[in-house]
């Protein structure tokens, strides 16, 4: 069993300082840094239960808690005009890095690493791993939101799962993961916050080690095409759709 007490502190991306100004005149829209950003500041609570098993194995629980001060968000406000790098615009698109007053955020993890040597012969090459986060929590006190809102790009859930096998010289992984929808634009109102779509993804890698320094591989990234979406307000009203396809590559490896 391990348990903490602890204080962290988070620094705003240098991208998020930066005192840049970009405007989209086709919108229009307008991106914006902002040099005072406060640091994020938390207290953290966690405890953890954890069995290792004879075979190097691990199966753990584990629960958090942190309180955070000065959360840092992207605002987006619509309809604004004014001058915005020496470019007037009228009810233009304007997103910019703020801090919020208060977030908190809560959840707990499983996770789970067995491999399967007390199989026979090559069967025992298999294993498993596999783990699963579940969160909650809220943000507040942003300008003109009185409400609260999801805390800034966090899924509620985030889950892999690995079957693997590795024995004299060959390994070979087939993963599956998946996170569900994150805030990432928060605005003055629920109905135009703008989400992140849920996300699940299936790849696939095999090597063979042909001497100590040299191995082979083969893998495929994305196998069934996930989209990559975004939506505001709701998942009805989407806002972008992107996809990239399935990629897969070869190659060879040296080791010195």
């Amino acid at each position: 069993m391990r348990g903490a007490v602890t204080t962290a502190i988070g620094r705003p991306n240098y991208d998020d300082l930066a005192p840049f100004v970009q405007v989209d005149t086709s919108g229009p829209s307008v991106s914006m840094g902002n040099p005072a950003i406060k640091p994020l500041k938390s207290v953290n609570a966690d405890l953890s239960v954890e069995y290792y098993l004879s075979n190097h194995g691990l199966i753990s629980v584990a629960s958090f808690y942190k309180d955070i001060k000065d959360p840092i968000t992207v605002f987006g406000q619509t309809g604004i005009s004014g001058t915005f790098g020496g470019v007037a615009l009228t009810n233009a698109a304007v997103t910019q890095p703020l801090n919020a007053d208060r977030a908190e955020i809560y959840g707990v993890e499983i996770n789970a690493q067995v491999p399967f040597e007390f199989l026979p012969g090559f069967l025992s090459g298999f294993g498993v791993n596999a783990n699963y986060t579940r969160t909650g929590g809220q943000a507040r006190g942003l300008p003109g939101r009185t409400a609260r809102f999801d805390n800034y790009l966090q899924s509620k859930d985030v889950a892999s799962a690995q079957l693997y096998y590795e024995k004299s010289g060959f390994a070979m992984r087939v993963a599956w993961s998946y996170r569900s929808a994150y805030l990432d634009t928060v605005t003055a109102s629920q109905a135009t916050d703008q989400y992140t779509a849920d996300h699940e993804q299936w790849d696939v890698r095999a090597s063979f080690q042909l001497v100590k320094q040299a191995t082979i591989f083969i893998e495929g990234t994305n196998l069934t095409d996930s989209p990559w979406r975004r939506w505001v307000g709701n998942p009805h009203q989407m806002i972008e759709n992107e996809r990239y396809g399935a990629m897969t590559r070869a190659g060879f490896q040296l080791a010195f």
